[in-house]
């Protein structure tokens, strides 16, 4: 690998705690403002690989090195599919950028565990390998997360600003863009408590378009409960873990109505959260699956009053890549020493890199 090579060619390798599958895309960058983002494919989870996964981040933790194990063939998986759609060779890519699974998230107790072997990847791909990305950051007092705003930041440079960028994930998260500043935090929850809702009650993975939402009516009285969270208290920057916000009383109401309630909590929180931005964005863009979910788009809109609420689809971003793509940036960011977390984003007391990389062999 040629460390004076200006733009480096990288794979992005994500899997988020939506846990539906891998998101595997390529980019290439110089770590800095060049951004081209190639092509990419998703590998969807079995269900009950995915089940595994979700039961391994609520404690069960007896077969987790046999999950990691199998996380990682699934990457290799991913890489080598890209490769062959892409019709390249792993001696074309400098870098593959591999977030692994998040298990574990509690920066309050200094704990972020991403399960994934870093190494193996990149002994099986033949390609050079940077993950654990977050760690860095919560051994030096950060959340952690979210790391993709600095990606987000050069990305969409030339949109007018100031602009709200949403991802609705497993858990949501929220990068504010100023004309000269950044902030960033998860703003609540996400996908998770909806799809763990319809995986109990109906057996299937997602509520498409948010139908079952829609037909059923938000328990107003437990929404303004959930609402008390104390985390919505708490200034930014700051991030969550997947099930904080797991409520057993969501399964004592009707599931139809469970539904309504968690997407509007989801809703409510996202448009909440321009409560410590400094101005009022000019357009909120969504991405993750969240944006595919009709219901929550119309609720978010809602609640936004003027605020334009767009799918990052139409500003020529794709959004079920668009994590995948940030990881690929930000392992040409760590491998040149550049900051990938700041005060602003996860709380650091100052600009750090982060990531470890694993070489393949002396290139």
């Amino acid at each position: 690998m040629n460390k004076n090579k200006e733009n480096l060619l990288c794979i992005g390798l994500m899997s988020g705690t939506a846990c539906d599958g891998i998101d595997a895309a390529l980019i290439e960058t110089d770590g800095k403002e060049f951004i081209k983002a190639g092509m990419g494919l998703t590998i969807e989870y079995t269900q009950d690989f995915r089940n595994q996964l979700i039961r391994l981040m609520k404690g069960e933790y007896g077969h987790f090195l046999q999950l990691e194990k199998q996380l990682t063939e699934l990457h290799c998986e991913a890489v080598q599919a890209l490769l062959k759609k892409a019709e390249l060779k792993p001696r074309d890519i400098d870098l593959l950028g591999f977030h692994g699974q998040t298990v574990v998230h509690k920066p309050a107790d200094g704990i972020t565990w991403q399960i994934g072997n870093i190494q193996g990847l990149a002994h099986s791909t033949g390609i050079n390998t940077i993950g654990d990305f977050r760690s860095r950051d919560v051994s030096a007092g950060g959340q952690g997360a979210p790391l993709v705003p600095i990606y987000l930041k050069h990305l969409t440079e030339k949109m007018p600003k100031p602009l709200m960028l949403v991802n609705i994930g497993g858990v949501s998260n929220i990068c504010y863009l100023g004309e000269n500043s950044i902030l960033a935090f998860d703003s609540g929850p996400g996908n998770a408590l909806i799809d763990d809702l319809m995986q109990k009650h109906f057996q299937l993975p997602v509520d498409r378009n948010g139908d079952t939402a829609r037909s059923g009516s938000i328990d107003n009285n437990l929404l303004q409960e959930l609402l008390a969270d104390d985390y919505f208290s708490q200034k930014p920057p700051k991030s969550l873990d997947r099930n904080r916000f797991s409520n057993k009383k969501l399964d004592g109401i009707p599931a139809k109505n469970a539904l309504a309630t968690a997407t509007e909590f989801t809703a409510i929180a996202i448009a909440r959260s321009l409560e410590h931005c400094e101005g009022t964005p000019k357009m909120l863009i969504v991405s993750g699956g969240g944006r595919k979910n009709a219901f929550m788009m119309e609720r978010l809109q809602a609640h936004l009053g003027a605020i334009p609420v767009q799918k990052c689809d139409a500003h020529n971003i794709d959004g079920d890549l668009l994590e995948a793509h940030a990881f690929g940036y930000l392992a040409a960011r760590s491998y040149r020493n550049l900051p990938i977390s700041f005060p602003e984003t996860t709380r650091t007391r100052q600009p750090l890199s982060g990531g470890v990389f694993c070489r393949v062999s002396a290139s």
